[in-house]
Formats: structure tokens, C-alpha cells, sequence
């Protein structure tokens, strides 16, 4: 499944331990070769570091820190921020775009040890073509970040299995731009580009420094109300050491109050979607080969409030919902461009896919009292073949444009 939540995207604090290009080998930090200490980029750019991030090394555990030459700098951010033990990281400097009309500076300090090292950011006022970026016509909250743990559930003791972060980033319109996660020694990036007619998006993942050149892609076509009519999504994998590129075609049909209900692709699975619709929420989809397959899915109370659609992102992750909306990494949909939303959070997910009977997962959700938006989501699912119970907890982080809410 190529869903960019599946991809169990790694904690994306950014993480920083950088060294001056004259310290003595034996110091704490050391910056890769060839890495900068210095950037400077136009207002609208919302990344100061290289595109593969900024690669260093430690000797022991650090941390990052941010701060500005007139303010408290809440305008960057670094992911990751910190390191528990030596290794190689690579962090990535994350900018808002720039509305004040002036210039600004910031300064980030990485320590480990009795080692620093700082690295400048400078953001000019205008964009490369002069211009001053707007701010959006409306502040309203948006989500930030998204951090989840998982568990499972052994019959007597709950047991931890991993941990995933990713934050979202947002163009001078509000628009959806970037998801990035960080993890020890990588970086996974999508960005979205915005075109007349057309919107795109691109997926790079960074080891060690150096960028896979494997990464998903798509790029869809708009019709006259700015939803998604068609689609061409780009993958690649590895069989017997060689890496083979596929591609398939959809298209999406929609119905006469805005609804998604149909998709149908190029390759023989899933074929041909069909989603049905009650009370403003999708609540069955029919897909596969054969369209023979059956995923539902009930609503509770909760309304689907969040700038990006939660629903499609943290809790419609069965293969025939992914595959519902043409990419299945569902990028598009996130952005709100695949129709009118769901009107409430998902309570319940029977899927069929690939078990002799649907499994089924739980969902509760925990809102932030003063915009009733989920801070926290809740998830059990019952394995196919056992009753063991599998766990996630996915906290969300919520922002006014460059304020961070506190967490719930």
C-alpha cells in the first residue's frame, strides 16, 4: 500500500548538530562535507536547507535550538530538534513564508557536548519575482503535526511497537504544500505543486544525505469546480535487484451535490470503485478486480472539522478506501480536492480485503474544547487471523498560522 501514512512516517523533529568547517576532528559535531552554515531564500520559500537536508554526525546526544534577530523565532522550525545518541542525522529547516515585509533572521544553534555550531537563515520580504507574499484571507486553526504510537495487545500486557511523527506545511493561500517526516539518518519529504488546471506532487526520501531517486509521484487534472477529474500516479519497486517503474490511469465521477462516488483506473486492481453515501458521509465502497469487495464504515457525533481531511489521512486506510480516490497515497484528497468532505469523524471501518472475514476497527476521539477539532485519535483493530488487538494513538497538533496551540 503506497499511503504516505502507511509509510509509518518516522518522528520529523528536526534535528540538528552542525560544526564549523575549521573544528578539529575530535570535537562533538562535525557538518558533512560541503554542507553550508549560511542560507538565504526569497519570502515564499518554506525550506532554508538544501533539498537532501543538512547531513552532520555527533558524539553523543544534542539538541537544537532556534532563535531570531528582533523576536522569538516561532516562523522556523527544525526537524529534528534533538538527538539521543551519536550517529549521523540530517535535519531540515522548515520556514513559513514570509508576510511582514521585511527581512528576517534567524539563528540555529545545534550543542552536543561543549560543542556549538549555528546556522543562519535569512528570509527576504519578497518573493524571487519582488513580489510581497498575502497572508491568507483567514486565520482559522489548521493541523500542525500529527504524532502516533503504536501498540498491540497480547491478551494480558499492551506492548509498544513503534512510533511515527510528520508535520504540515502550508503555502501563502493556506494551501496544503508539504508533509515531512524525520527520522535517525532520513528524511521523507511529499511537496505539492499548484498549477492552472493541474496540481502535482513529488515524494523524496534522503539517507544519509543522499536523495533515492525512487519516490512516488502523481499529478492530477482539475475540472471547472477545482476537484480532481483525473489522475496519473508513478511508482517504483524493487524485484530481483532491478527497479521496476509502473504507472496507472484513473478517473474520478462525481455526483450532482459534489460527492465522490466513482473511480475507475487503468490497472486490473481495484478496478473499478463505486462509493455509496448517507447523512453527508461515505459509508460503503465496493472495489476490486471484480468490484466484489466491501469496505463500510459508520459515523458517530463527531463533526470533521479540521482544515485537512482527517478521515481520509488517519482513519479510511483500508485498501478499497485508499483506492477510492484514485492515488493511493491520497494526497489529493488531504488537500480537499476530491469533492465535498465527510460531514463527521468515522467511528467504525469493516474492511475485506484480505482476510476470510471483514476486520474491524474502533475509533474515539478526544477535541480541543474551543474549536472542537480532534487533538487526539484513538484506534483498535482485530487482527485477521487472531484476536490480537492492534493500538494507535495519534496526537494532533494544532496552530493559528504561526502560534502553536497547546496540546490537549
Amino acid at each position: 500500500m503506497k499511503n504516505f501514512y502507511v509509510f509509518t512516517l518516522m518522528a520529523l523533529l528536526l534535528m540538528g548538530c552542525s560544526k564549523e568547517k575549521d573544528a578539529v576532528a575530535d570535537k562533538a559535531i562535525q557538518l558533512a562535507d560541503g554542507v553550508s552554515s549560511s542560507y538565504t531564500v526569497y519570502a515564499d520559500q518554506t525550506t532554508a536547507s538544501p533539498s537532501q537536508g543538512i547531513t552532520f554526525t555527533t558524539t553523543g546526544p544534542w539538541k537544537a535550538t532556534v532563535a531570531e534577530t528582533r523576536a522569538a523565532a516561532d516562523w522556523v522550525k527544525v526537524s529534528p530538534d534533538h538527538g539521543d545518541k551519536a550517529g549521523s542525522y540530517t535535519i531540515t529547516i522548515l520556514l513559513d513564508v514570509n508576510t511582514t515585509g521585511q527581512d528576517r533572521k534567524a539563528v540555529v544553534t545545534i550543542e552536543c557536548g561543549a560543542t556549538r555550531i549555528e546556522i543562519i537563515v535569512e528570509q527576504k520580504a519578497v518573493t524571487e519575482s519582488g513580489e510581497e507574499p498575502q497572508n491568507p484571507a483567514v486565520d482559522e486553526p489548521r493541523v500542525s503535526r500529527l504524532e502516533t504510537a503504536y501498540f498491540y495487545y497480547d491478551g494480558t500486557t499492551v506492548v509498544p511497537e513503534e512510533t511515527s511523527a510528520f508535520d504540515f506545511f502550508y503555502d501563502e493561500m493556506g494551501r496544503l504544500s508539504q508533509i515531512v517526516s524525520n527520522g535517525v539518518n532520513e528524511v521523507r519529504s511529499m511537496t505539492l505543486t499548484y498549477g492552472e488546471g493541474g496540481v502535482s506532487y513529488t515524494v523524496v526520501l534522503t539517507e544519509n544525505g543522499v536523495e533515492d531517486p525512487h519516490g512516488d509521484k502523481g499529478k492530477a487534472t482539475l475540472d471547472e469546480a477545482g476537484r480532481v477529474a483525473s489522475g496519473e500516479y508513478f511508482y517504483t519497486y524493487e524485484k530481483n535487484g532491478e527497479w521496476i517503474t509502473g504507472k496507472y490511469n484513473y478517473q474520478l465521477a462525481y455526483d450532482t451535490e459534489g460527492y465522490l462516488i466513482g473511480c475507475e483506473s487503468s490497472t486490473s486492481e481495484p478496478g473499478v470503485s463505486h462509493i455509496t453515501w448517507e447523512n453527508g458521509n461515505p459509508v460503503q465502497g465496493l472495489w476490486g478486480a471484480e468490484n466484489n469487495l466491501i469496505d463500510r464504515a459508520t459515523y458517530g457525533d463527531v463533526l470533521n472539522r479540521a482544515n485537512i481531511d482527517l478521515n481520509w489521512l488517519c482513519v479510511l486506510t483500508s485498501e478499497g478506501w485508499d483506492y477510492s480516490v484514485g492515488d493511493p497515497n491520497k494526497f489529493f484528497a488531504l488537500a480537499g480536492l476530491v469533492g465535498k468532505r465527510a460531514t463527521h469523524m468515522v467511528s467504525t471501518i469493516s474492511e475485506s480485503g484480505a482476510g476470510p472475514t471483514p476486520r474491524l476497527s474502533k475509533y474515539n476521539y478526544i477535541l480541543d474544547d474551543a474549536t472542537g477539532m480532534p487533538v487526539e485519535i484513538s484506534r483498535v483493530t482485530t487482527d485477521y487471523t487472531s484476536t490480537k488487538e492492534y493500538i494507535s494513538i495519534t496526537r494532533v497538533k494544532l496552530s493559528m498560522r504561526n502560534n502553536l496551540l497547546d496540546w490537549k
